[in-house]
């Protein structure tokens, strides 16, 4: 009987270990597979994923690169300053051949309109805010606030800058290297007068960069020139014509006919200058001007003056929207985009055509 019992215990205990065997090995297996198919899972899912990002991102590079969308751009600057108003109507010209339709936002010289201007041109939703400096420092904050409430929203300078601490802020400029106007003027003065001469500064808007940088790069020269005794120095409020003829009245009072030259930062400028000398009988005095303008190339045919510093506005304009053109379509550009000027005289002016404005 005890054997009996025996036989049977050890039959129930190879029975049970059996299927103790058997059910780790199911156990395992059912854990092997579905770890298989978890991570089957996982990989489908990543390569989905993958898929599905590479699609997303093929469809906005293509939807990017041919949207064929207008691009909203606005021109900020002073519509009564006549070379910013002919900058406006060269970017109205060409702008349908850059697919954009570019509005203006007028500051009539003042530079918190300008900054209220910046503001309302960020919260209108332009793609392309063009910033002529009314104040170069001053519009600063302006700008950073625009690119804080928008990041991607395009900023470029026009003719004028801003400072080169607050570059950042704006993504490139375009226009004429100023500081090679001032020096530029100051050659025209040194090839005329090689003993030396006395003359007057009759500068543009005062803050305005480009008289700055203008009035710097004539300095820069003359300093090197002992020869050559400044008389005065004096800025406008604006680029008007005629302050800068009040200026010169002054001068006149003044000095007399010990002015035998005048460096004006524009050409509109110097025809109140030739206005105020002309009045005074003083008809000799060499006078250099920048721009380019027709004021500028009728004055240098007619003799009243000397040179103009040639700025070409329609230039300006189109690279302007070339550049602008590039960097929304993710393309890098150079911060700084200066374009050739040419010192235009009565010896070679019939090899320039004389501009509208």
């Amino acid at each position: 009987m005890k054997k009996i019992l025996a036989l049977v215990l050890a039959v129930i205990m190879v029975l049970a270990l059996v299927a103790c065997a058997s059910g780790s090995k199911t156990t395992t297996s059912t854990a092997a597979s579905a770890s298989t198919a978890a991570s089957a899972s996982t990989a489908a899912s990543a390569s989905t994923a993958a898929s599905a990002s590479t699609a997303a991102s093929a469809s906005t590079a293509a939807s990017t690169s041919a949207s064929g969308e207008t691009v909203k751009a606005v021109f900020c600057s002073a519509m009564n300053n006549e070379s910013q108003a002919f900058a406006y109507k060269m970017f109205q010209k060409h702008m349908a051949e850059y697919n954009m339709q570019i509005d203006v936002l007028d500051d009539q010289g003042d530079a918190a309109k300008q900054a209220e201007n910046v503001a309302q041109a960020v919260a209108k939703g332009y793609q392309w805010i063009i910033v002529n400096p009314t104040d170069a420092a001053g519009i600063v904050t302006a700008l950073k606030a625009a690119k804080e409430a928008n990041p991607n929203v395009l900023i470029s300078t026009y003719s004028a800058d801003v400072p080169d601490d607050s570059e950042q802020y704006r993504d490139f400029f375009v226009g004429i290297n100023d500081t090679d106007a001032g020096q530029a003027a100051a050659q025209a003065f040194i090839d005329k007068f090689p003993d030396g001469c006395s003359l007057v500064e009759v500068g543009g808007q005062a803050g305005h960069n480009a008289q700055i940088l203008r009035h710097d790069g004539f300095m820069a020269v003359m300093k090197d020139h002992p020869e050559f005794k400044i008389l005065d120095s004096q800025n406008t409020e604006h680029w008007a014509t005629d302050e800068a003829q009040s200026i010169m009245e002054d001068f006149v009072t003044k000095y007399g006919d010990q002015i035998q030259a005048v460096f004006c930062h524009w050409d509109n400028g110097a025809t109140g200058c030739i206005s105020a000398l002309q009045a005074a009988g003083l008809n000799d005095v060499m006078i250099v001007g920048v721009d380019g303008c027709k004021a500028g190339f009728d004055q240098v045919n007619a003799g009243t003056q000397y040179a103009t510093i040639m700025n070409n506005f329609e230039t300006n304009s189109t690279t302007s929207m070339e550049l602008a053109q590039k960097v929304l379509a993710g393309q890098k550009v150079d911060s700084d985009n200066y374009i050739k000027m040419d010192v235009v005289t009565k010896d070679n002016i019939s090899s320039f055509t004389t501009p509208e404005w």
